[in-house]
C-alpha cells in the first residue's frame, strides 16, 4: 500500500531472522556492552514547557547522541537488542568480541563528551554515561503472541547489569570474564566484582559489519507490538509531550529458575507470561511497549494514552496490572503504575529505532515496580 512503512527497523537483528516455527530460546555466545546515558529526563521535562517544538528539539537531540553510539557499535559488529529509556543495550559476536566491544565502549564516552556543543533552547546538555561489559552465552527467548518479543534474560544479562551499575559516571567496568579475553594489562583498579577498563582510544581496528536490515522482512510486522503497528506504519510518528499512566512489571528470579530447572524450561515460563501479558493488555487496548533486562528478572513497559488517547486509560491499566499480578507463574511479578505527562516519540537511525516514552513520570512508576513485593501493585 503507498504510504506504508517498513518497520522491520523497530526489531532486533536476532528476532528478524528467527523463524517463527523454530525453537523459543538460544544461547548466543559474545559480548553484552550496557550504556547507561543519565541526563534526557531532565531535559526532557525542561523542554515540556515548549510543547510540540520542545519534543521535536528532544527528538532531534536524541537522534543526534544515540544515533552516533549506534553507528560506533555497528562498526565494531555490535547490534541494539534492547533500547531501555536511557541505556541502550548492545550485543558483540565477531571475532575478537570482547576487545571489539571494549573499544566501541571508550569511542562512546569521547563521543558523549563532545556532545556539550549540541545547542538546546534550554542551555547545554549535561549528560553523563557509565559502562558495564560481560562476556560470555547470551540467553534470548522468542515469546510468541499477538507479537513477536525478544526477551534478554539470564546470567549473562545479570552480570552487565552489575557491573553497569557498579559504574560511575565515565567508568566502564568489565566482567573477569571480560578481562580474560583482553590484551594484557587493559584493566586497573578493582570495581566491586569487576574491573575498570584503562583504555582511553580503541586497540582494535573496526570491522565495519554491515547491518543488513533486509534480512527478514514481515509483511504483518508481527515484531511490533499490535496497539504501535498501524501508528508507525502510516508514516513517521509525531514526538510529543502528552498525558499518559504508566506500568512497569518486574519479572523476577529468572536466573534461580535456570538453577533449578534449566534453561529450556525456565524460557518455556518466560514465554508463557510474557505472552499471557499480551493477551490481557490487547484486551484492554493497552500498548505493550517492550522488555528490558535487570539483574535476575525482565522488565515489561505498558502505557495507556501512548501513542493515542483512549477512554478510562487509568482504569484500563489498573485493571491490566491486577490481572497480571495474578497470573500463575514461578516467577515473580511486581508493578508499579503512575500517571503524568511523558515524552512519546521515535528515537534512532535509519537503520535502527526505538518508539519509547520517558520523564519523571516514567521513572516514579519504575521506582514504584522497584518497591512492590511480588504479587502487589503500587500505584499513585
Amino acid at each position: 500500500m503507498a504510504g506504508r512503512r517498513d518497520l522491520d527497523k523497530y526489531a532486533p537483528l536476532h528476532l528478524r531472522d528467527w523463524e517463527s516455527g523454530s525453537d523459543g530460546w538460544r544461547m548466543v555466545e559474545g559480548t553484552l556492552c550496557l550504556v547507561d546515558i543519565s541526563g534526557f529526563t531532565a531535559l526532557s521535562e525542561k523542554l515540556a514547557a515548549f510543547g510540540r517544538i520542545g519534543a521535536e528539539e528532544l527528538t532531534e537531540v536524541l537522534g543526534r547522541v544515540f544515533g552516533e553510539m549506534l553507528e560506533i557499535a555497528s562498526d565494531r559488529g555490535g547490534t541494539l537488542l534492547k533500547f531501555g529509556g536511557d541505556a541502550l543495550l548492545l550485543l558483540f559476536e565477531s571475532e575478537h568480541h570482547a576487545t571489539q566491544a571494549a573499544s566501541a565502549a571508550v569511542e562512546m564516552r569521547s563521543a558523549l563528551r563532545k556532545s556539550k556543543d549540541i545547542p538546546t533552547s534550554v542551555g547545554r546538555l549535561a549528560l553523563r554515561m557509565s559502562q558495564g561489559i560481560h562476556s560470555g552465552e547470551v540467553l534470548l527467548i522468542h515469546a510468541v503472541g499477538s507479537h513477536r518479543e525478544l526477551v534478554v534474560a539470564g546470567p549473562a544479562a545479570t552480570w552487565v547489569a552489575h557491573m553497569e551499575s557498579t559504574a560511575d559516571a565515565n567508568d566502564i567496568v568489565v566482567s573477569k570474564a571480560t578481562e580474560s579475553l583482553l590484551p594484557s594489562g587493559s584493566v586497573s583498579a578493582d570495581k566491586g566484582d569487576g574491573r575498570l577498563l584503562r583504555w582511553r582510544t580503541p586497540k582494535i581496528e573496526p570491522i565495519d559489519i554491515d547491518d543488513d536490515t533486509s534480512r527478514s522482512s514481515d509483511a504483518e510486522h508481527s515484531h511490533v507490538p499490535v496497539a504501535l503497528r498501524e501508528h508507525l506504519a502510516s508514516g513517521a510518528p509525531d514526538s510529543e509531550h502528552r498525558q499518559a499512566t504508566v506500568a512497569f512489571i518486574e519479572i523476577a528470579g529468572v536466573d534461580d529458575l535456570i538453577s533449578s530447572v534449566g534453561v529450556e524450561a525456565s524460557a518455556g515460563s518466560v514465554q508463557a507470561v510474557v505472552t499471557s501479558i499480551m493477551d490481557i493488555v490487547d484486551e484492554e487496548g493497552v500498548t505493550f511497549l517492550g522488555t528490558d533486562m535487570d539483574t535476575n528478572m525482565f522488565k515489561i513497559i505498558l502505557v495507556s494514552g501512548v501513542p493515542a488517547t483512549i477512554e478510562d486509560e487509568e482504569g484500563r491499566l489498573l485493571r491490566v496490572a491486577r490481572h497480571v499480578a495474578d497470573l500463575e507463574t514461578p516467577l515473580a511479578v511486581s508493578i508499579g503504575v503512575n500517571r503524568g505527562h511523558v515524552f512519546s516519540g521515535e528515537i534512532g537511525v535509519e537503520a535502527r529505532a526505538t518508539y519509547t516514552i520517558m520523564g519523571d513520570t516514567v521513572n516514579l512508576a519504575a521506582r514504584l515496580m522497584a518497591a512492590a513485593p511480588a504479587g502487589a501493585v503500587y500505584a499513585t
